[in-house]
């Protein structure tokens, strides 16, 4: 009886420790976006549940930070020290971070999921699966066991191409994931 009881506490503590280490994955990225016949090549941290995209637009330095525990996204022009805040499922916020789009669509009722398998996504094994809306193909997405976070995401027809490739693993500071001091909020 003794031993039944204690082996259960160590297989509880050992899951528990599997768990909060998939939850917890730190890594950096380069996330390249294929679209309209352009590539572009961003930068990505994520820390737990949050990740910073670090990117060039109209050749100014943009910093996108989504905290989705907190349902709040921040994107800083570093330029001109300013930002702007809102709810990571704010339409602005959509259509600029694949990551809350792709979880915002998953959650939509009427939404089909198509499991597709597994695949192999730049070395790391996924399960790949389609969204479907109406019958038409929505998004196709490679989410990582490893990293419990997408590391292929296609729109559509292959219209829009999001991929992490150079994964690196390592402890990201959480100072990343703050706005500098200096900054401030736009209209």
């Amino acid at each position: 009886m003794l031993i039944s009881w204690l082996f259960r506490v160590v297989i509880v503590l050992v899951l528990s420790v599997f768990c909060s280490l998939a939850v917890a994955a730190e890594f950096s990225a380069d996330m390249v976006v294929v679209a309209g016949g352009n590539t572009t090549t961003n930068k990505l941290y994520v820390k737990g549940l949050k990740y910073r995209m670090e990117t060039i637009e109209d050749g100014q330095e943009i910093v996108i930070i989504v905290d989705p525990e907190a349902n709040l996204t921040r994107v800083a022009n570093v330029s001109e020290k300013a930002f702007i805040e809102m709810p990571c499922d704010d339409m602005r916020s959509l259509m600029n971070d694949p990551f809350q789009s792709l979880k915002v669509t998953i959650d939509t009722p009427g939404i089909e999921h198509n499991s597709l398998g597994t695949e192999t996504v730049n070395g790391i094994e996924c399960d790949k699966s389609t969204l479907l809306w109406g019958g038409a193909e929505f998004y196709t997405y490679c989410m990582s066991h490893k990293y419990n976070f997408p590391i292929k995401i296609i729109l559509g027809q292959s219209e829009r191409v999001v991929e992490l490739k150079n994964i690196k693993e390592s402890a990201i500071d959480d100072r990343l994931f703050e706005l500098p001091e200096g900054f401030s909020a736009m209209e």
